[in-house]
């Protein structure tokens, strides 16, 4: 699993920026496992178990929106074009991947934007929800009430620094 968090945004420049806890340590490991597990739930072909199933419609009947975070996450470094397909394989050790998946997979990651203050409402309704109800939404697997709060927290901070700098798209990108 990814240990650390970059948000890719749309500013000026294409630009990344690292989310940071309070502490200057980088977040990502918590915010992963949980938006990991939700792309789980939100995907009617796996078979997810009751505790899953009971915790996250708990957080879905509460976030319309929730599944904006969910869609807005990729793993590894895919910044590459469809014509890339030369130098990705140049730069990564992934070469038993066929030039058609390659462009697929690009073509997936690119529709990884979302709109950048959706995404940071989302997450700050996320927040508001798991602090008020902690009765409901209890420590598992997946979700650590203190932990995750605080990689949630930095992750909204991140956004905002985002839209503070002009971005209107973002997309997470764990690594």
């Amino acid at each position: 699993m990814s240990d650390y968090l970059l948000l890719e945004i749309d500013a000026e420049h294409d630009k990344e920026i690292e989310v940071v806890l309070e502490n200057g340590r980088t977040a990502g490991k918590a915010i992963s496992c949980f938006l990991s597990t939700l792309s789980c739930y939100l995907d009617p072909k796996i078979s997810n178990e009751n505790e899953v199933t009971e915790w996250f419609s708990g957080v879905e009947e509460s976030i319309s929106n929730i599944n904006c975070l969910a869609d807005s996450l990729y793993h590894g470094d895919w910044n590459y074009n469809p014509d890339d397909y030369e130098r990705f394989l140049i730069e990564t050790s992934l070469t038993t991947i066929s030039k058609e998946k390659f462009i697929s997979s690009v073509h997936q990651v690119d529709e990884k934007w979302k709109d950048i203050r959706e995404t940071v409402e989302t997450v700050d309704e996320l927040i508001s929800l798991l602090q008020c109800n902690p009765g409901k939404f209890t420590n598992t697997w997946f979700f650590d009430q203190d932990y995750s709060l605080r990689e949630f927290k930095a992750l909204a901070r991140g956004l905002q620094l985002g839209i503070n700098q002009g971005a209107h798209k973002v997309r997470l990108r764990f690594y």
